[in-house]
């Protein structure tokens, strides 16, 4: 259970963090949005079970949280953002996979699917290859 948690809040602000990036890089919108939707597929699936227990302070702490991360890159230039966001976003990805490995749990399973969805987005996106493909893949396999 605190696995899910810490994935919801991770949700949260990345939720927070996408939509800032969206708001101030039109020359990406297509990704921001379609990372903004992972994220918020994400935590809608998680929020029935997580919802409650992450209080309103805590969400407006971990919204700016995310908001005050994308404004340290958010003017970088594309090649530098995207191998910043690969290296930062690799040890959440192999620590989810690991959650889900070591638990037959569909959720942590879930989680970690959308953390390597988005990995592998912005891995495409450094290397200049389709990033949209992953993120599109997850959202077909999760859908509502």
């Amino acid at each position: 259970m605190s696995q899910l948690l810490d994935a919801y809040k991770g949700e949260i602000y990345g939720i927070a963090f996408f939509q800032q990036m969206l708001n101030h890089r039109p020359q990406e919108t297509a990704l921001w949005q379609r990372m903004l939707d992972l994220e918020s597929r994400t935590a809608a699936l998680l929020a029935p079970a997580m919802a409650s227990q992450v209080p309103a302070l805590e969400r407006a702490e971990l919204w700016k949280k995310g908001v005050a991360e994308a404004k340290r890159w958010q003017h970088l230039p594309p090649a530098e953002l995207f191998t910043t966001l690969v290296d930062w976003v690799e040890p959440y990805e192999i620590r989810y996979r690991r959650w889900a490995e070591a638990e037959a749990d569909a959720a942590l399973t879930m989680v970690a699917d959308h953390e390597t969805a988005l990995y592998r987005s912005l891995v495409a996106a450094r290397d200049d290859k389709d990033a949209l493909r992953p993120l599109n893949d997850f959202l077909n396999r999760y859908s509502r």
